[in-house]
C-alpha cells in the first residue's frame, strides 16, 4: 500500500514529535514501504526539508550542524539508488 507524499509528511510530522524518533529508522522505513525509486526519492527528500525546516536564523551552530550531518546521511543514502542525484546533492551541500 502507497501513501500520497502528503500522507508520508503528514505522519513523518507526528513520527518526529516522538522523542525516540531516528533518522536511520526513518530511512529504512521509507525504503522498506514504497516501491517505485520515485516515491523513495520523493520521501527522502521530503523527510530532509522536513529536518530543515526547523533550523532559522536563530539557531545555535550545534543544530545547524547536526541538521547538516542529517541531510548528508539522507543523501548517502540516497545514493544508494540515484547515484548521480546523491552526489550532486553532496557535492552542493552547503560547505
Amino acid at each position: 500500500m502507497s501513501a500520497t507524499i502528503n500522507q508520508y509528511i503528514e505522519e513523518l510530522h507526528f513520527r518526529m514529535l516522538k522523542p525516540d524518533f531516528d533518522l536511520n529508522t526513518e530511512l529504512d522505513y521509507v525504503f522498506n514501504s514504497f516501491d517505485e525509486q520515485e516515491q523513495i526519492v520523493d520521501r527522502m527528500l521530503a523527510l530532509d526539508a522536513t529536518i530543515n525546516m526547523g533550523i532559522d536564523v536563530k539557531s545555535s551552530q550545534a543544530d545547524k550542524e547536526r541538521v547538516k550531518k542529517d541531510s548528508r546521511i539522507i543523501y548517502r543514502r540516497l545514493k544508494k539508488i540515484d547515484k548521480q542525484l546523491g552526489d550532486l546533492l553532496i557535492q552542493h551541500q552547503d560547505k
